[in-house]
């Protein structure tokens, strides 16, 4: 049996229906293992809404309507390849 550590590391080592990148997850390939080169990654290609003005941008119309998506597939279709972006 499972004591508490061990059953929420293994709840959080797999992926949700919210997270799951479903046949996107070849985007994941060439990702960094270590976490702050990791968060260098996504904060050089993520921008949450909410911080846009903070961060001079204005957003057209249409980034601010699909700016809220559903699942981790939804969001990530159309972004091209991780290792790219780097």
């Amino acid at each position: 049996m499972m004591n508490e550590t061990e059953a929420v590391l293994e709840y959080y080592s797999r992926h949700g229906s919210i997270t799951d990148p479903g046949g996107l997850a070849g985007m994941f390939e060439g990702l960094p293992a270590g976490i702050p080169s990791l968060c260098a990654v996504v904060q050089g290609i993520l921008l949450h809404t909410l911080w846009a003005e903070r961060y001079g941008v204005t957003l057209s119309r249409h980034a601010r309507k699909t700016s809220i998506c559903g699942t981790c597939g939804e969001c990530w279709r159309g972004y091209g390849n991780w290792t790219a972006a780097r």
